[in-house]
């Protein structure tokens, strides 16, 4: 219900440390509906909020909005990008000239900074427009890659963080389409003495009689290429991580076709093709809470080790 509430608040022009102290005392907003104005300018609500709740004259930004935008910004002011200031969503272009409650008309800001862009020096306002969308741009594209940057870590720890699959030919699908290159890999010059890669950089998945492609004398240095090549690749991806979001109206809010997700959980693995060497070794990977189900398939000949193969990627983890 504190998520619920928060969102409605924050949707109606409230800050968010003000719409946190109406959750800490067990307050909804259709709670806050049934006050009388007195009772709601003592909670801290200024007069036109008071009325804007009780009249509800203005209609609240689409919940899916405000999902996205406070996901976008790390609920942190595009200006100061201060993450311990309080915030609130503020319109670009006054609702009350634009009647605009579209996300490119909606910017997160906290309270210094709104009360610069509504105020003037001389006769210019202190943030002008045009700065809060540049900022807006500016503070976006660099959340994008936050969370590649984390998983990216999750990776490279110095005991046990290592990739247990790799898509091989997606990875080096995208790989290509960004036109990336292994120049600076410290691992591409022994890969190319060794044959293992081509003049591309990617290298052919083989049918052998083995349970996972690595699975080979020199199979360590080429999982290091991989790993490299990966961490390039995903370098340039903007992931939106659900972790903390798996409930219907984030997913709804933040997931389309064609965006790349990442999630922490506890997956269950099942073996579908009962096939032990070789290629097309299909399992079955899920996760699911809340009557929403996550799954893929993979082939576990393209595993990166033996313990992946026979024991990471199986059961539930």
């Amino acid at each position: 219900m504190s998520k619920k509430t928060f969102k409605a608040l924050i949707s109606r022009g409230f800050d968010s440390q003000l719409a946190q102290s109406i959750i800490d005392k067990g307050l909804t907003l259709n709670k806050l509906k049934q006050y009388h104005s007195e009772e709601l300018l003592e909670l801290g609500i200024d007069k036109a909020k008071v009325e804007s709740i009780l009249s509800e004259q203005r209609p609240p930004i689409p919940s899916e909005t405000v999902i996205k935008l406070l996901y976008e910004s790390k609920r942190t002011c595009c200006i100061c990008r201060d993450s311990s200031r309080s915030i609130i969503i503020h319109h670009i272009k006054e609702w009350h000239k634009s009647k605009d409650h579209s996300e490119e008309n909606l910017v997160v800001l906290c309270l210094e900074h709104h009360n610069d862009a509504h105020t003037k020096k001389g006769l210019s306002l202190n943030l002008t427009e045009k700065e809060i969308r540049e900022s807006k741009m500016k503070w976006i594209n660099t959340v994008k890659n936050k969370d590649a940057l984390t998983i990216l870590g999750l990776g490279s720890q110095e005991f046990g963080g290592r990739w247990d699959y790799f898509n091989h030919n997606r990875i080096f699908e995208m790989y290509l389409n960004k036109k990336l290159n292994n120049f600076g890999y410290r691992t591409t010059y022994t890969v190319q003495q060794k044959n293992l890669i081509n003049d591309l950089g990617t290298f052919s998945i083989e049918d052998e009689d083995k349970t996972q492609y690595y699975s080979f004398g020199d199979g360590f240095m080429l999982y290091y290429y991989m790993k490299e090549l990966f961490d390039d690749v995903l370098k340039t991806i903007p992931l939106i991580d659900i972790t903390d979001k798996y409930n219907r109206e984030d997913i709804r809010a933040l997931i389309r076709p064609g965006k790349f997700i990442s999630f922490q959980g506890g997956f269950y693995f099942k073996d579908v093709s009962n096939k032990r060497s070789g290629k097309n070794q299909r399992h079955l990977c899920y996760y699911q809470k809340d009557k929403i189900r996550m799954e893929f398939e993979f082939d576990a000949y393209e595993t990166t080790s033996n313990s992946a193969w026979g024991s990471h990627l199986r059961g539930k983890k």
